[in-house]
C-alpha cells in the first residue's frame, strides 16, 4: 500500500485503493484561513496524487488491476462554504479520469467511488 508521503509498505498488491479524505474547513472562500484551505488540497488531493504516482509503477508490473479514488459529491456539485473541499474533491474527480486515460493501455483500471451523505 502506498501513503501520502510516499512510501511503499507492501508492492505485492492487485489493487490500489486511493483512500483520502479529510480536513474539512467550512466557510466561505472570502473569509477562508489560506493555510487551512490548502491543507485540505494537501490532504484531499495531493495525498491522492502521492498514492497513485507511487502505486502506478508496481501495479504496471501486475497488468489487469484496479485503482479506486474516494471521491465526493461536493466535488461534483459543490455547496456553499466548502470551496476548498469541494476544489480539493473535484481535482481528485479529474484526477480519476486522467489517470484512466493514461493507465488504459497498461490494463489498469482507475474509477471513483462517491459515496452518499456520511455524517462525520
Amino acid at each position: 500500500m502506498a501513503h501520502a508521503n510516499g512510501d511503499v509498505v507492501a508492492t505485492d498488491v492487485d489493487d490500489q485503493d486511493i483512500n483520502v479524505g479529510g480536513n474539512y474547513v467550512q466557510g466561505s472562500a472570502e473569509e477562508s484561513d489560506p493555510e487551512a484551505w490548502l491543507a485540505t488540497l494537501n490532504v484531499n488531493l495531493v495525498g491522492a496524487y502521492y498514492c497513485a504516482r507511487t502505486a502506478i509503477q508496481h501495479l504496471k508490473k501486475r497488468g489487469a488491476v484496479k485503482i479506486i479514488t474516494v471521491g465526493s459529491g461536493i466535488g461534483h456539485r459543490g455547496r456553499p462554504g466548502t470551496s476548498a473541499y469541494a476544489t480539493a474533491k473535484a481535482g481528485v474527480w479529474m484526477l480519476t479520469r486522467v489517470l484512466a486515460q493514461e493507465l488504459l493501455q497498461d490494463g489498469i483500471s482507475v474509477n471513483e467511488l462517491v459515496p452518499g451523505p456520511v455524517l462525520s
